[in-house]
């Protein structure tokens, strides 16, 4: 099947209900870097279907926390779906790991042990391996009887969509990953936080740290 402009641009429109614009925009690029050397080197296609593609742009780091109301009431909002008790699951587990969506869907059994989850398959490529709090071993036992093999059973694209028609103020799923730096910078050191949320340069995490400056003189 032919690879056009369209599907391209269908390809962007889902991704951005998945992860931040500045994502998209770079995995564009990369596309469109690899269709230029079929082209100009391979000789497989005579145009870059990605030049008519709009790029996202760039923008400022996302960078918002959740509060508890916001929190309650995307729960509240879930319920009542088909898949909302299992999104919630999902949505609560990332608040307490900083998992981003796509591999808590990929979690297997296999990988589950008392105190940690394995990820095979992160955004960098790295294997990490995530301590689990006393209420994320609470959601993941939760889940136990329904699948011998997958922790859950909706797609990343299942989850973000009942997720977007369940949230309010703008709150993405991924934010609940800037939520979980912020709460977890009260309890790890930098070196444990940047291992735990899977980047290797601990500066990074000024990306997804999200206390407000109140908050902070709250604890002089």
């Amino acid at each position: 099947e032919r690879l056009t402009s369209a599907k391209l641009a269908e390809y962007r429109d889902k991704r951005l209900l998945e992860v931040a614009p500045v994502s998209v925009r770079r995995e564009l690029i990369i596309l469109s870097a690899l269709f230029e050397i079929a082209m100009n080197e391979w000789q497989w296609i005579s145009t870059n279907p990605i030049k008519s593609v709009t790029k996202p742009t760039a923008g400022p780091s996302r960078r918002r926390g959740i509060t508890q109301a916001e929190i309650d009431a995307i729960i509240v909002n879930l319920a009542p779906m088909s898949a909302g008790k299992q999104v919630s699951a999902m949505f609560l587990l990332s608040l307490e790991t900083g998992m981003r969506l796509g591999e808590i869907a990929s979690i297997n059994w296999a990988d589950v042990s008392e105190k940690s989850i394995i990820l095979q398959a992160t955004k960098n490529g790295d294997r990490r391996s995530v301590p689990l709090s006393a209420k994320a071993r609470e959601i993941i036992a939760s889940r136990r009887d329904i699948d011998p093999e997958t922790v859950f059973t909706l797609t990343q694209a299942q989850a973000s969509k009942a997720f977007q028609r369940a949230s309010i103020n703008g709150v993405h799923f991924h934010d609940a990953r800037s939520e979980a730096v912020t709460r977890l910078s009260k309890k790890l050191s930098v070196m444990d936080l940047a291992r735990m949320i899977g980047h290797r340069d601990p500066r990074s995490l000024m990306f997804y740290y999200s206390e407000s400056a109140d908050s902070i003189a709250d604890r002089l």
